[in-house]
This record gives C-alpha cells, sequence and structure tokens, in this order.
C-alpha cells in the first residue's frame, strides 16, 4: 500500500510521523554506493495542496502519493522526472524536506540507542556452494541490520535456522527456491507442518503468507517472523499448535521481491538512510542500467486477473510506482508465487503490506461484492477484534486496484480452487513503511490472531457465537447448566465428532461438568441447537462472588484428532435489576440524541449515529440518557448493546461513557473497545478504550459501568455513545440495538443453592483449591441425605475463624468460597488452616495453606 483512496481527502503533512523508522547497527556504506546514489538520488517529499487537485487525481496519472495525517495537504514521493511532470501540469509544490529518508535515519538511531540490544545468536548456515556449513550470527528479532529490519541474508539465516533447529520435526529439511527474480535472485520459501504418513498425495489444505511484494514494506516480513517463531515456541506443549500443524501445511515466503529490497538495503548499508523504492528491478527500457525514473513493475499489479482494466487501479507508464508490467504475469517474481499457489493448492493466506491498518479481502478491482462476502465479513471480523483494524474492500479504504494478488488467488479457479486470502496492511500513518525499532515488535504481535486464524479455517475451526445459561443468570452459591452455540467457520467438516470442554479462568467460578458432546459439525454451519439440556456444561460460582462480576471460561473444541481451536467466553454473575432497556423499535424517546438518528435495515429498527448514509466528516455526535440511573444500591453495574461500526483505524472511532454531573463524562471499558490507536491529531483520544476499526455484523457488547456503581456520586448517573470522526474518509460508524442498563444489587441476589445433583453416595468434603490460596478458595461439600450442616474455617490453635454454613441442606453437592477474611472482615494472617464440615452423619476436615 502506499497511495490515497479516492474516497480520501489528504492528511496532515506531518510525514515524519507517517514514515517512521527504526534502529541499524551498520551506519556506514562502501565506496561504491554514492555512484549509485548519485545516479538515482533520494527522492524529496513535497506537499501539495489538497484544494487544487486530488490525491485520486495525481495517483491516477502516477505519482507516489503517500497516506499523510491532515486533510489540507497531500504528500507525494518525487522520484526523477516527477518536479518536471507536476510543473507541466501546473500543480504547485512545496518541500516538505529535502532528505526523508535521512531524516528517517536519524529518527531511527535515536530509538535504537534507548534499546537494549540482545546478543545475536549463533546458527548453523545451509551448506555453501563449496559444500560447508558455518556459524553465523544472526541478529535478535526487531535488531536486524536494515534499520532494525532483517538484512535479506539475516533473513535467510533465519530460515536456515528453523530448518536446523526443529525439535519438533515440523520444518521442512531445506528452504526452498520457488523461483528466481530478473535479476537472478533466489526467492525463498519454507514448508512448516508435521510429515505425511501417507498413503497418497498429501491433503492437507494449505496456507501461504508472504511479504515485501513491494520492497519498501518490511514490517509484514517481520510479521510473519514472528508468527513463525511462536509457532515453534508453542509446539512442544500446546495441543492446538500441534493440531494446526499435523492437520495444516503452512507456506511462507518472507520476500517475494528480493531484488527490490536489496536495492533498498543497499542504500541504508551505503548512507544510512532509508529508501522508499517499492517495485521490482526490471530494466523497463533495456538500457543496461537501472533508473528509478523508468525502471520496475509493480508486482502487485501484474496479476492476470483483470490485468490493465484501466488505469486507475494500475498503470501502463513505466514511469508510475504502480506500472502493471508489459503483459499480465510477466515478472518472475509474480511468475513464481502463481506457480507457488498452483502447485501447493493454496486455499487460505495472507499477503503482507504496509501502512494504513487495513485488512483487505477481495475484491480489489471493484466495490462489488464477491459471492462470499458475507463469509469474507465473519472472518474478517473475528481476526480484527483485537486489534482494530478496519476490514473490507480496496476501494473502499485505499484505493482501486487490479492485477492484484488476492484477487487472482479468489478469481482464478482454472488452475486452482479458489482461495481465499488477505492483505493485511499494517501500521499507522504514523509508522509508515519504516517503522521505529520499538514499533517492530508490537506490530507484528498485533498481527499474531490473525496468522492463527488464517491458518485454522483451512480446515474446521469452530468459533463461539453465543452461550446459554440455564435460567438466563448465574448467581453466586448456584449451579447452572450452560450450553454454547458455535460456528464452525472453517473450510472442512470436523470429520468426526466434537467435544468441547470448559474451563475456568477466574477465581470463584468452578466447571462441575467440563464436557459437551456437539457432535459433526459441518464447514461453515453452527453447533446443533438440539443438544439435551442434561449434556450441556454445567458451573458454579462460590457464594463469595461478588454480583456483576465478570467470570471468563475457556473452550477448546476437540475431536479425535485434536483441539480444533479455542476461544473465550465471558458470563456476568448475579441476577441484575433492569434499570433500563431501550430498543430501537421504542424510537429516540429515551434519549436526547445529538446527530444520531434511527435507521431501518436486518435485523430491525436500530440506532445509527449516520442513518442511511455514510458518518460525516468533523462529527461529534452523542446519544445521551435522557434520565440519570441510581446505582447506589450495587457494586457493579454494565450496560448491555447490540453493535456493529465501521470506522478510519487510528482515526476515528466510538466512545461509551458515563458521567455522575452530566458535565465530565469518562470513557467506559468495553468488549466493542480496544485500548486507543490514536495517533497525533486524530478525532479520538490517544488513550483510553475506544471502539476502532470494524466490525461488520451485529453481535452483542458489554460495558461495565461499575466505576459508578455504590459510590457516593452512584445517586444520578447518565449513559451516552459518543461518535466522531475527523475531516478524513467517511464510513458507516457506529449502530447500536437493543441497550439495557444491568444492576447488580447484592440485596437482590437469591440464596445459595445446591450446585451438584442428588446421586451423592456418602459425606465428602472436597479438597480445597487452590492450596495454597493467595485470594479465595473454594470448598466443595457432598451430601448423601438431608442434615444440619456447619461449615467452619478453623486455625491451628482449634479458634473459629469463619463461619460459612449453618443450617438444614438437602442431599446434594454444594460449594462455597472463603474470601480469606475474618468474622470481622479483616484478612486472615499466611499459615495454616483447616475447613470442618460437621453433620449429623459425621465430621469431615481438610487441610490448607494461606499465602500472600
Amino acid at each position: 500500500m502506499h497511495r490515497l483512496p479516492a474516497t480520501h481527502t489528504p492528511r496532515d503533512a506531518r510525514w515524519r510521523g507517517s514514515l517512521l523508522v527504526v534502529f541499524s547497527s551498520l551506519l556506514l556504506g562502501f565506496a561504491w554506493l554514492p555512484a549509485f546514489a548519485a545516479e538515482n538520488p533520494d527522492p524529496r517529499l513535497l506537499r501539495v495542496r489538497g484544494d487544487r487537485v486530488t490525491a485520486a487525481r495525481l495517483s491516477q496519472l502516477g505519482f507516489d502519493v503517500l497516506p499523510a495525517p491532515r486533510h489540507d495537504a497531500i504528500l507525494v514521493l518525487e522520484w526523477p522526472g516527477d518536479a518536471e511532470r507536476l510543473a507541466a501540469l501546473g500543480i504547485a509544490t512545496q518541500v516538505e524536506d529535502a532528505t526523508p529518508g535521512a531524516t528517517l535515519g536519524h529518527r531511527t538511531r535515536a530509538d535504537f540507542a534507548r534499546l537494549k540490544r540482545p546478543a545475536d545468536k549463533l546458527v548453523m548456515s545451509a551448506a555453501r556452494s563449496d559444500g560447508q556449513y558455518r556459524l553465523e550470527a544472526a541478529p535478535a528479532f526487531g535488531f536486524g541490520g536494515l534499520g532494525g529490519f532483517y538484512k535479506l541474508a539475516e533473513i535467510k539465516m533465519k530460515l536456515d535456522d528453523w530448518v536446523a533447529s526443529d525439535p519438533g520435526n515440523v520444518i521442512a529439511d531445506k528452504v526452498d527456491t520457488v523461483g528466481t527474480t530478473v535479476m537472478g535472485r533466489p526467492i525463498w520459501g519454507l514448508a512448516i507442518h508435521s510429515a505425511w504418513p501417507g498413503p497418497g498425495p498429501d491433503p492437507r489444505p494449505v496456507t501461504l503468507l508472504s511479504a515485501l511484494t513491494h520492497a519498501r514494506e518490511p514490517e509484514g516480513m517481520q510479521a510473519i517472523v514472528r508468527f513463525v517463531d511462536d509457532l515453534i515456541a508453542r509446539y512442544p506443549t500446546d495441543a492446538h499448535v500441534q493440531y494446526l500443524l499435523a492437520h495444516r501445511r503452512l507456506y511462507v515466503c518472507p520476500v517475494v521481491n528480493p531484488d527490490g529490497y536489496k536495492y533498498n538495503e543497499d542504500r541504508w548499508v551505503a548512507t544510512g538512510s532509508f529508501n522508499f523504492w517499492r517495485k521490482n528491478q526490471r530494466d523497463n527500457n533495456n538500457s543496461g542500467t537501472f533508473n528509478t525514473s523508468t525502471d520496475g513493475v509493480d508486482l502487485n499489479r501484474n496479476y492476470p486477473y483483470k490485468w490493465g482494466l484501466n488505469n486507475l487501479g494500475s498503470s501502463g507508464s513505466q514511469s508510475s510506482d504502480t506500472y502493471r508490467g508489459p503483459s499480465a504475469g510477466s515478472e518472475p517474481e509474480t511468475q513464481a508465487q502463481m506457480n507457488l499457489v498452483i502447485s501447493k493448492q493454496v486455499l487460505t493466506g495472507m499477503s503482507f503490506h504496509t501502512y494504513s491498518d487495513l485488512h483487505i479481502h477481495p475484491w480489489g478491482w471493484t466495490l462489488n461484492a464477491t459471492p462470499d462476502s458475507l463469509l469474507f465479513q465473519r472472518w474478517t471480523d473475528d481476526m480484527t477484534i483485537a486489534n482494530g483494524y478496519t476490514g473490507g474492500l480496496a476501494p473502499r479504504f485505499l484505493y482501486e486496484v487490479n492485477g492484484e494478488f488476492n484477487d487472482w488467488c479468489y478469481g482464478e479457479v482454472v488452475a486452482k480452487p479458489k482461495g481465499f486470502t488477505w492483505t493485511p496492511e499494517v501500521g499507522s500513518p504514523e509508522d509508515g513503511f519504516w517503522p521505529l525499532p520499538s514499533r517492530i515488535t508490537p506490530l507484528a504481535d498485533e498481527n499474531l490472531r490473525m496468522c492463527y486464524y488464517v491458518l485454522g479455517i483451512g480446515g474446521p475451526y469452530l468459533q463461539i457465537d453465543s452461550h446459554t445459561v440455564e435460567g438466563g443468570f448465574l448467581p453466586a452459591g448456584f449451579s447452572k447448566r450452560l450450553l454454547v452455540q458455535a460456528t464452525n467457520v472453517g473450510l472442512a467438516s470436523s470429520g468426526s465428532a466434537v467435544t468441547g470442554t470448559l474451563s475456568s479462568l477466574t477465581a470463584g467460578a468452578n466447571v462441575l461438568q467440563p464436557v459437551m458432546d456437539i457432535g459433526i459439525v459441518a464447514s461453515l454451519a453452527a453447533t446443533p441447537p438440539g443438544i439435551p439440556s442434561t449434556d450441556w456444561f454445567q458451573v458454579s460460582v462460590d457464594d463469595t462472588v461478588t454480583p456483576g462480576r465478570a467470570l471468563q471460561f475457556a473452550i477448546a473444541f476437540s475431536t479425535s484428532d485434536g483441539v480444533l481451536s479455542r476461544d473465550t467466553l465471558t458470563i456476568v454473575s448475579g441476577v441484575p435489576t433492569i434499570l433500563f432497556a431501550s430498543p430501537g423499535e421504542d424510537g429516540l424517546g429515551s434519549w436526547i440524541a445529538n446527530g444520531w438518528g434511527l435507521e431501518t435495515g436486518p435485523p430491525g429498527t436500530y440506532f445509527s449515529d449516520s442513518p442511511n448514509s455514510s458518518h460525516p466528516s468533523n462529527m461529534d455526535f452523542r446519544l445521551r440518557t435522557r434520565f440519570p440511573f441510581d446505582l447506589r444500591n450495587g457494586l457493579h453495574a454494565w450496560v448491555r448493546h447490540r453493535s456493529k461500526w465501521v470506522y478510519e483505524s487510528r482515526w476515528d472511532g466510538g466512545l461509551i461513557e458515563a458521567s455522575s454531573d452530566s458535565i465530565n463524562w469518562i470513557a467506559l471499558p468495553s468488549t466493542a473497545a480496544v485500548p486507543s490507536r490514536g495517533v497525533t491529531g486524530a478525532a479520538i483520544p490517544a488513550a483510553g478504550p475506544v471502539i476502532q476499526g470494524s466490525r461488520t455484523l451485529w453481535a452483542d457488547d458489554w460495558t461495565d459501568l461499575s466505576l459508578y456503581a455504590g459510590k457516593s456520586y452512584s445517586e444520578r448517573v447518565w449513559v451516552r455513545f459518543r461518535s466522531v470522526s475527523d475531516g478524513n474518509t467517511n464510513n458507516d460508524g457506529l449502530n447500536l440495538d437493543n441497550i439495557e442498563v444491568y444492576l447488580y444489587d447484592p440485596a437482590a441476589q437469591p440464596g445459595p443453592t445446591a450446585v451438584g445433583d442428588s446421586r451423592a453416595g456418602t459425606l465428602e468434603l472436597a479438597a480445597p483449591a487452590p492450596n495454597p490460596a493467595a485470594a479465595r478458595v473454594s470448598l466443595a461439600f457432598t451430601l448423601p441425605q438431608a442434615t444440619r450442616v456447619r461449615l467452619e474455617i478453623i486455625d491451628l490453635q482449634g479458634r473459629r475463624v469463619r463461619e460459612l454454613a449453618n443450617g438444614h441442606y438437602d442431599a446434594n453437592r454444594w460449594v462455597y468460597g472463603w474470601d480469606l477474611r475474618d468474622e470481622a472482615s479483616q484478612r486472615v494472617r499466611a499459615g495454616i488452616y483447616f475447613a470442618r464440615l460437621v453433620t449429623d452423619s459425621g465430621v469431615r476436615t481438610q487441610r490448607f495453606a494461606v499465602i500472600h
């Protein structure tokens, strides 16, 4: 990526924020490179006034337009010949920076000076031409020789190291050469999966991850390296990773365009400055000399599908940075990728690019949806929910493109099956093409979930849609049955019966029945709705858990082949008092709406910040409850709502806020929000929870209002939804429905009841858990018949510390929790304690330790 979409107006010229970069350990150059630099000088960074010409028009004319952080200017990298062409068009420019690569280099070295460099790792090379192996010093992740990014030779070291140090036997025996470039360099590939035992050809679905199609976008390569490192590290102990590498085939091609990348690398080594070359190094005019004004082909415009459709999505001019090449698939680098996809029958994948915090899927050549648009929406929503990227079509969020990789993978179905691939545009305009060294790892990490997901959906891969608690709520001291509904979002049936295994991630939440038999789940189908309630999970909550506390559970979906996938779910404990309920169909009577209105569409009438249109520029629209809520009697309070949204990531977004005076507002944490990724000048705040990116399908969300519960200022609390934007791209904005406010009042909770069935055979007091206990301890006992019960905590001196239960109980299994406090609510000292159960038919005692 490196152009503005036709729907954009250009952004601010703080290009230094747009083109952040990374460190280098090699700062000085070699004698032969200054001549090469003189022949092809660094591009200057120009500012063009946005009221004279559009960014889309400049892109169409072949200029190298960059996303900029302000809407009254366009930023253009001026390559040789551009100044004359701009002048001939009568387009006035201003030099923003005469040496942007040098400026970025200085910033990288300053950032690198603040970091502690890890030691290099000695790795074994592949056999050289002389047949000998050598030990080589490979830099740590984020500390490569090209401003923190791995140089070309260091990438090969990394591939060789994976091959040589493969304790799980899941790495191929050698690095492949999948093709050669126009200059004869090898294009490397590596297979990562367990061996196929046979018989016959390997039928396992293939996922392809590639990067550096555009030579100035190395963060995608780092993201691939980070993912493979994570897979290898998890493989010995992680059952899901073991399943993935046994039932999928991962193939990585970290450098699609070695010639272009080496050209940028050489400039860095020679001058300590970053270069911005994008294309390959085809000698277009057969001059025998590489010239940046006329040479090179944009490899992501060279694929045959819709190649050369028009001059907006690609260019026929050799001087353009989107030059599509002399013919469809003309470039050896493009041919290598096509041959790889066809030979491997690639089913899913990602072609990494930078930058804009986007997750792009087909089509790129048109705004028309693909036949699989709903699938793409579900997958993209799942992948981006944690990183706040905006997902969708390139023409909507970037620009129209033809001859592109994703469209070819999806649209070409003669030589291969249809492929489902994405383009992550990693990083913000403040990260740019060469992010700072301190940003390399965070940017790679925010793509890990997407890598695992795209590998998983090649086969069966279940993800939770919703859950149902028996009776609707899960109060403290109670046992309830739990049904989890999921969809197999993968491209293959589970084949055999699926089993769900539930575990608790929260102290005080217990799983009594951890297994649920789900049955066979077809590809892209939901789990059966008719599972008998007797086969549901069963969970309980200690009586010491405060009502309104969020309880987290993890679920693993497995077959006889292994753990297909994992997911998590959250249940709010307790029975709420519903203070407010406002579905969209009831209208705006309960609200004070500033800019908001009602929209009708699936699933009905709902609240929208921009009914039946895209949101406006410079929006600050607010939907506030007309009357306040009294939250004094609760320990927790929540807002529950259904939501969907589309925002320009890092710039625009939504906030869910509360106030006790209707003047000062605080943004609330929500399942719809992620930590702010706002950049300088964005409409969203720089910190705090913000709804960002996109989620195009409706889903339930919970927003935590507990900050305002049970306080002296809790008598009058207002809630509002706020949607903000800057003056740039306009999207769908925020949509809401079924908004409810829940108060969890301890006095309104039911008393504790049994947490099991009545088939208990003997009197038992289970071992306390956990032991030792640091925050709370769970105590379970089983009664074979109705009896008088006293459950108490005794210290080493035999003194009663706390009485937990005293009364008549039916035959059943019961669970209580102790918060490690005495009768005076004071925290007890560390030491040895005893849980003693006294009944009419006997006494049981268990010993446990308390630690602090």
